[in-house]
């Protein structure tokens, strides 16, 4: 079963251990029912394995933010510089794209490494839009063209390009590059998210190959430093491997320069974690609408 993305952000919550939801709030029981995984079972049940970035999943949705029109928008933010983010959105994007499956690649950053990337691309399947002036006009103008999916990439900073990015996000995925592990740079883009009451996970990336499908120590214990934050952190990794850069240099996402290597499996698995996420997501908007609808 491939790993998911677990924690949702905002109005509701469903906090381990409380059996009543805070004031103003949905109960409990709808919060777990909203949460349900697709195969009908509470995430909350679930062993590590399963669909959850963490394992007691805190789930909060706030109602008030579904855009009138759907495209899911998955930002990647970090204000610690070579975490990858520009590689992460270049080669999900590269993997999720196709022909019944719009995607738009945002460069919202000004060193502009995507934009650079995808002048090297022969491939004419991936629009790329710059986001650096007025994002939010950008992805309005993509939603009403049509786009399902589009990919964010912004600068390594808490610049108001961050902030309105994030705003705008479905899902916000933080890079954790163990060579340069910032906890205090991670946490501030977490804060930044929860402010803003938007879903976020962090996707340990360049880590040491695993041996005998074993992660390395250094991975195992920066995921205990994560976890003691009460964040959720993707249950599989990005490996440090040479045909992640040779695939860009070539303007190709990995899974298209190598289609069965082990880093094509990684990316695999981490979009089939963010589309699960923001499926679930996706379902809890649609139960508190209804809910607000009854109510109102």
């Amino acid at each position: 079963m491939q790993p998911s993305i677990g924690k949702v952000s905002a109005e509701v919550a469903c906090w381990r251990g409380h059996t009543e939801a805070p004031p103003g709030r949905l109960p409990l029981r709808a919060a777990r029912s909203a949460a349900l995984t697709p195969d009908g079972k509470n995430p909350h049940e679930l062993a590590s394995t399963a669909y959850l970035f963490d394992e007691s999943p805190l789930l909060m949705v706030n109602t008030g933010l579904v855009p009138a029109k759907k495209m899911n928008v998955i930002v990647f933010a970090s204000r610690k510089g070579g975490s990858g983010k520009s590689t992460l959105t270049a080669h999900l994007a590269a993997h999720a794209s196709k022909p019944s499956r719009r995607c738009l690649l945002i460069d919202a950053d000004p060193q502009g490494s995507l934009t650079l990337w995808h002048k090297l691309r022969s491939a004419g399947d991936l629009t790329l839009k710059g986001g650096t002036r007025d994002l939010a006009a950008v992805i309005t103008a993509a939603r009403s063209e049509g786009y399902h999916w589009a990919f964010v990439d912004t600068p390594p900073n808490m610049s108001a390009a961050v902030i309105e990015a994030i705003r705008f996000a479905t899902l916000v995925i933080v890079p954790a590059r163990l060579a340069v592990f910032d906890l205090a740079a991670i946490k501030e883009t977490i804060d930044l998210a929860r402010q803003s009451r938007k879903p976020y996970a962090v996707v340990i990336n360049a880590a040491p190959a695993r041996r005998d499908n074993t992660e390395s120590p250094f991975v195992t214990e920066s995921r205990e430093v994560i976890s003691k934050l009460n964040v959720p952190v993707w249950s599989g990794q990005i490996t440090n491997r040479a045909d992640y850069v040779s695939a860009l240099g070539s303007g190709l996402g990995v899974t298209e320069y190598n289609g069965r290597s082990q880093a094509a499996l990684e990316i695999a698995q981490l979009w089939s974690a963010i589309r699960r996420s923001v499926k679930a997501i996706d379902r809890v908007y649609r139960t508190a609408g209804v809910m607000h609808r009854v109510a109102a």
